[in-house]
């Protein structure tokens, strides 16, 4: 990207193949996300993001080429995930080996690009926001989308009880990923919540914010956590909910961590989570824009509706048959 826009402000550059460096490996990518957080990049908004020219691309899935020195782990020919930031979208990328997690080499590389960054962020609200322990009780609102499926796979093995919201249609996927649906359209989530034992949950997790950051607040039992998302970390705290409140505490996701020792770097512990949810729930749709000189960029997302720029829509290539991914893709 030559400067910050949208879709229409990338080109291709061909450059020198990388040579990966110490303790780096070389990945020959196959297939990169297109997500919220890539659209950020793009119009400069991504707190801590890079300044033009760069190339973007948060996630991709590929197979390792060549190994630099220092390596130990992986080997030329494995099939590694990695969360780069930004650079995902090239053919080849250097990365450094212990933030290349090796994956199963039979789950299908677009699957599989799609639910790497869902699925980390899900672990990390679990375990890293909210430190949920075992027997907790949680409120997710949108559980039917790309983050709140993954955070509904992971709270089974975390022994967390997720009541989500989502509308009449999505409401079977909810339960059928174990958790408990609140269908927003007819039912109140605060009524509904209050009348747990407790007179609430343990934890919210909202990314919506405005009211509904409010009413989740007040969907806690004492001494439960409301932890905000990403998304709406930038909109202020709700009038009548108190940041020091010592019964409630409310926080955000972590900063973005910088060393594979934090749970963010974990991948391995939610691998399974993805070979399930790229064999079974998982709603990928794939991307097609044309580019300069005749050329395509394709890429593959997962989860429901994506709110970025224009693109093509040109398939869906889910194995779970739904069609909730398909409905108003606007890239």
């Amino acid at each position: 990207m030559p400067r910050y826009g949208g879709p229409e402000v990338l080109t291709l550059v061909e450059e020198d193949e990388p040579v990966p460096g110490h303790g780096e490996v070389c990945v020959r990518v196959l297939a990169s996300g297109v997500s919220f957080t890539d659209s950020l990049l793009r119009a400069g908004t991504y707190p801590g993001g890079p300044k033009p020219p760069f190339t973007p691309g948060y996630e991709l899935a590929g197979i390792v080429q060549r190994v630099g020195p220092g390596c130990s782990t992986l080997q030329p020919g494995d099939h590694v995930a990695a969360l780069v930031v930004w650079g995902g979208y090239a053919e080849m990328v250097c990365v450094r080996e212990s933030l290349a997690i090796k994956v199963p080499d039979d789950v299908d590389p677009a699957a599989l690009v799609s639910v790497i960054f869902p699925y980390m962020t899900a672990y990390q609200l679990i375990h890293r926001a909210a430190r949920a322990e075992p027997g907790e009780t949680a409120l997710y609102h949108g559980a039917a989308g790309r983050v709140g499926v993954a955070l509904l796979e992971l709270a089974e093995p975390a022994g967390l009880r997720v009541y989500g919201t989502a509308a009449t249609s999505d409401c079977a996927l909810v339960e059928r990923l174990g958790g408990v649906p609140i269908d927003y359209t007819t039912e109140d989530f605060l009524t509904r919540v209050r009348a747990l034992n407790g007179g609430g949950v343990d934890v919210a997790f909202d990314g919506v914010g405005g009211p509904v950051s409010l009413r989740s607040y007040r969907a806690l039992r004492r001494g439960g956590r409301l932890v905000r998302l990403p998304r709406c970390r930038a909109t202020p705290v709700p009038s009548g909910v108190s940041r020091t409140r010592r019964s409630r505490p409310i926080s955000g996701m972590p900063p973005r961590p910088t060393d594979e020792s934090s749970p963010a770097f974990r991948g391995r512990e939610v691998i399974e989570g993805f070979r399930r949810a790229a064999t079974n729930a998982v709603l990928v749709v794939v991307l097609e824009m044309d580019l300069p000189g005749g050329r395509t960029f394709g890429a593959a997302t997962g989860g429901a509706r994506m709110n970025m720029r224009r693109v093509s829509w040109i398939g869906n290539a889910s194995r779970c048959g739904s069609k909730t991914c398909c409905d108003t893709i606007v890239i």
